[in-house]
């Protein structure tokens, strides 16, 4: 219940604007591989919201918090920073892609934006140390440092506000409606019935855990509703699985649960 009320209250940060500045962004950090930078805008009462921009070259992709069977998830540490408090990042819904070693990852396979939130003081500084891997023929992990100057950055060009609006309007939302349910089916498997409308072959859905989850199949069960099938194993030195964060949808319209797999019976 925690988790969905800050994710609430994330998205309505996000989509309120009470009279913000303009765009700024820092200075490009490149590789061979990518292009990254943050974008920001400062708002009343010390209100800071963004994104950290990944551009990716051709051919290459990059990782969701949940890499799936192989790659990096990307880290965010604003621990060198000035006058910058309680930033949270957000990431858009993935992709399922194929990993190159006979398994599934979970990502971009485009450029993309990982939208933010923060507090931050009138001469803040954010200093962003950026881990995160980019995959062509080979995985690569990068690492850099991204730095805004709040009271001196350069005004971004024009374009990025409806690329952050655009990619906030699709983020992951806390599933409010509709009644879902988990039951165990056996020592390592789980059944989710989620209301959706989306075919089944269409609805993409990630797993999150501090266990292993795999999905299995996703079938429709009736009008309005799916079945997801997934096989889990316990959080490594633990006979637990969870809890279970579940996100899914279409590039359109996506959401997010919480269920505790451990107390399903």
């Amino acid at each position: 219940m925690m988790m969905r009320r800050a994710l609430a209250l994330f998205l309505l940060v996000l989509l309120s604007a009470p009279a913000f500045a303009g765009w700024i962004a820092s200075p490009d950090v490149r590789f061979q591989e990518a292009v990254v930078r943050l974008i920001a805008q400062r708002g009343d009462e010390g209100t800071l919201r963004g994104g950290i921009e990944i551009k990716l070259a051709q051919g290459f992709k990059t990782y969701w918090k949940n890499p799936g069977d192989s790659g990096v998830p990307p880290q965010f540490d604003v621990g060198a920073s000035r006058g910058i408090r309680d930033f949270v990042v957000r990431m858009p819904l993935p992709e399922r892609f194929d990993d190159g070693a006979g398994g599934v990852a979970f990502g971009y396979q485009h450029s993309v934006l990982f939208p933010f939130e923060a507090k931050a003081d009138a001469a803040g500084l954010v200093v962003l140390k950026l881990d995160f891997a980019v995959c062509g023929k080979l995985c690569i992990p990068l690492a850099g440092t991204l730095t805004l100057d709040l009271a001196k950055a350069e005004a971004a060009e024009a374009g990025v506000e409806a690329l952050w609006a655009k990619t906030v309007a699709h983020l992951p939302k806390p599933a409010t409606q509709g009644a879902a349910t988990v039951k165990r089916v056996g020592a390592e498997d789980f059944v989710i019935t989620l209301p959706s409308t989306v075919p089944p072959a269409e609805l993409r859905v990630f797993p999150m855990a501090p266990g292993f989850f795999e999905v299995k199949a996703v079938e429709a069960v009736g009008a309005g509703k799916v079945l997801i099938r997934l096989v889990g194993q316990a959080a490594p030195g633990t006979k637990t699985f969870g809890p279970l964060s579940l996100t899914y949808g279409t590039a359109q319209e996506s959401f997010e649960r919480v269920f505790d797999v451990d107390a399903a019976q």
